[in-house]
């Protein structure tokens, strides 16, 4: 069925290609077989109606002639020449390879269909260099880099609809430890920052710009009678609403702000946290002497809550030197942990299963997908002689029995009359592929602004992503891209990681690419221990704008996923890099674009009370799904579950919460989490001990523990 659909409709685009004044409904229906074979008239309408869609979808522009009433004609339809075909356009073979890489980044999210699509026009017109893809090393730089992005959240599909239609949009959004709100918006753009999706609008019924986080949409989202009143604003305006700018475009903060220090005793090998933020001592890690932070704020000021959680979430492992305040809110973060989790799980609380929803479904190319490589896979033999099967397979991406198959359905296509002269000339004898008689899709089908848009964006998140693709290239195929968007807006846009590249990436990269092993000081978030490790670095991952290196660990003897953002030293061996003994690396991508969970991943199931509900968002959790006899969530709470590779990192985050935070399942998680708060709260009081200047000092321009860049 796939192929007369797909047969069907390169005959109505021949056939509206090559008519100059238009072609009425009834000369279509003789001039296209499978209209000719519709068994009425009705049917006929009905079936001309959704290839017009179809078309329309992938970018063929379909003009309606409209009717002269005074002679009751009919109206006509043709294809406007100038708006089908592709301007002329270029690329050398590296940016061939980037654009490759920034189609992928969409693969297992909402706009893989139309990034995919838009490098399939893009193969039409090959490289510049050489019409043929460097197949072989754009696959290499695909096995050393993995880039994806997720849009998982239900609400992302119908809002970017409600933008290409220019449509109002009502839904009920959930701020933290508040009950959710109907909300009426005119989208603006839907806006990705760190691996986060953001709604950025004009909400109507407040008559003010606002941002919605997607994960805090709940419920469907429907759209409102009417079309959007005004113009989107331009990408500046969108960007002041949501109060985020890169650090380049950040007003600088001048004067001086006060800080103090902060004394901590970690035991030995431990506490690789507060190590990683100390600005004295401790980075050793079986250092078990005194470390030093910077505070915000002189004596006797509230210490920044970041501090004190991440303090706390060291348990038994930190001993508080000074100053006072900081103590006490450390142990009171320990008593509100321990309450708690005094006495059983509480009644009805659900079970530590899995009820996760699959991630979105991708699926796989239907006809206008086979159509969109056809009208590109013509012009692309047309330009190049010579061309093989096996070529043209690796520069299209698909078997070579795919590839005869999309050549027999070329020869019984053509223009109207279809005799023996109308149709397409196709051959492959010997097995290079020759085509003739195609005037009429001779040209590259043009981008639609959605792929211009969806693969210009993979682009400049490309531009962030460490490895060793070609930054220049990626720069320069952006703005041939952006020439070919001709001046229109984006529905989607970017924040620039303000932070930049982690630290040792570049280090990473040229391990890399020499093929060399690599000797890390890694800061493990689970253990919180900074240990020594020797890895054979595999690729780099980035995933919902996080980036890891995958490698065999020696340590482990297993692949592992280590983030580069926790990397505190890196070093590159004279060792050649192999791989471990049947080891297979991981599959980056799981449903919904995700790095995958192990198998022997624990299950926990997490009350959230109100101030600690971004746990749910900053670590992906799922919301519970209750069965009929479970006992509801006491008001402003939220029970939610998430998947760990060592529950210890549970037990660490619960600690930091101070209460905020409730382990229901399982029971061991749980009785660990009382156990560490009791035991952190029985460790006797260190000696006094001064560290540091005393009292408050200035300190000229930002910065100090309150705020790691490593989050």
């Amino acid at each position: 069925m796939s192929a007369q659909r797909t047969e069907r409709l390169l005959n109505l685009v021949i056939a509206l290609r090559a008519t100059r004044r238009g072609m009425r409904r009834e000369d279509l229906r003789r001039a296209v077989p499978q209209y000719a074979a519709s068994p009425n008239e009705a049917a006929f309408e009905r079936m001309f109606e959704r290839d017009k869609e179809d078309l329309r979808e992938i970018g063929v522009p379909i003009v309606t002639l409209a009717s002269d009433v005074l002679v009751d004609a009919e109206d006509a339809y043709r294809i406007d020449a100038g708006a089908y075909e592709l301007p002329p356009v270029t690329f050398t073979p590296a940016e061939v390879a980037v654009l490759g890489l920034a189609a992928h980044v969409w693969q297992q999210a909402a706009l893989a269909v139309p990034a995919a699509r838009a490098l399939t026009k893009l193969k039409a017109v090959g490289a510049a260099d050489d019409p043929l893809l460097a197949a072989g090393a754009g696959r290499d730089l695909a096995g050393l880099v993995d880039p994806v992005v997720r849009t998982v959240e239900p609400a992302f599909q119908p809002l970017h609809d409600a933008l290409r239609l220019g449509r109002v949009v009502r839904f009920s959004y959930r701020r933290p430890g508040a009950e959710p709100v109907r909300r009426t918006v005119e989208p603006w753009r839907l806006v990705l920052r760190s691996g986060t999706w953001y709604l950025v609008g004009l909400d109507l019924d407040r008559d003010a710009a606002r941002v919605f986080r997607l994960s805090r949409i709940e419920g469907a989202v429907s759209t409102v009678r009417g079309r959007r009143a005004g113009p989107v604003p331009e990408e500046s305006v969108v960007l002041d609403a949501l109060h985020v700018l890169s650090a380049a475009e950040a007003p600088a903060r001048d004067g001086a702000e006060v800080r103090r220090p902060a004394g901590l005793r970690l035991r030995p090998g431990r506490g690789g946290r507060l190590r990683a933020m100390a600005v004295r001592g401790g980075h050793d890690p079986g250092d078990g002497e005194a470390v030093e932070l910077w505070l915000r704020g002189g004596p006797g000021e509230p210490v920044s809550g970041f501090v004190v959680e991440a303090v706390a979430s060291a348990g038994v492992d930190v001993a508080v030197l000074e100053p006072d305040e900081l103590r006490d809110a450390v142990r009171r973060q320990w008593q509100g942990v321990a309450a708690a989790h005094e006495g059983p799980v509480p009644e009805g609380s659900p079970p530590p299963a899995d009820d996760e929803a699959p991630g979105p479904v991708v699926h796989g190319a239907g006809a206008t997908e086979r159509l969109s490589r056809l009208l590109a896979m013509v012009p692309f033999v047309l330009r190049r002689e010579g061309v093989t099967l096996t070529e043209l397979a690796e520069h299209f991406e698909v078997p070579e029995k795919q590839v005869v198959k999309d050549l027999e359905l070329l020869f019984v296509c053509g223009t109207p009359g279809h005799l023996p002269d109308d149709l397409i000339e196709a051959d492959w004898e010997g097995g290079v592929v020759r085509i003739g008689n195609a005037e009429p899709i001779s040209r590259p089908l043009r981008l639609t602004s959605e792929e211009a848009v969806v693969l210009l964006l993979g682009l400049r998140l490309l531009a962030d992503v460490p490895g060793p693709h070609d930054r220049a290239a990626v720069t320069s195929a952006a703005d041939t891209l952006s020439a070919l968007t001709s001046g229109q807006q984006s529905p989607l846009g970017l924040i620039p990681d303000p932070y930049g590249p982690p630290t040792h990436a570049a280090t990473v990269t040229t391990a890399l690419v020499q093929h060399r092993r690599l000797r890390l000081r890694y800061l493990s978030a689970g253990r919180d221990e900074l240990a020594e490790r020797e890895v054979d670095p595999y690729r780099i991952v980035s995933d919902a704008g996080r980036h890891y290196l995958e490698g065999w660990c020696h340590r482990a003897e297993q692949v592992r996923l280590f983030r580069l953002d926790r990397v505190v030293q890196a070093e590159v061996l004279d060792v050649p890099a192999g791989r471990g003994p049947a080891a297979q690396p991981h599959e980056p991508r799981a449903p919904g674009g995700q790095v995958p969970h192990g198998a022997a991943d624990t299950s926990v199931v997490l009350r959230l009370h109100r101030g600690a509900h971004w746990v749910a968002e900053h670590y992906a959790a799922v919301p519970v799904v209750r069965a009929g006899h479970d006992a509801p969530a006491p008001e402003g709470a939220l029970d939610v579950r998430l998947r760990v590779a060592d529950p210890e990192r549970v037990v660490r985050l619960v600690l930091g919460l101070g209460g905020r935070a409730e382990v229901l399942a399982p029971g061991a998680v749980r009785a660990a989490v009382a156990s560490a708060a009791a035991a952190a709260l029985a460790r006797p009081a260190p000696a006094g001990a001064t560290v540091g200047a005393a009292g408050g000092v200035p300190v000229a321009g930002p910065g100090g523990a309150d705020r790691h860049p490593s989050g």
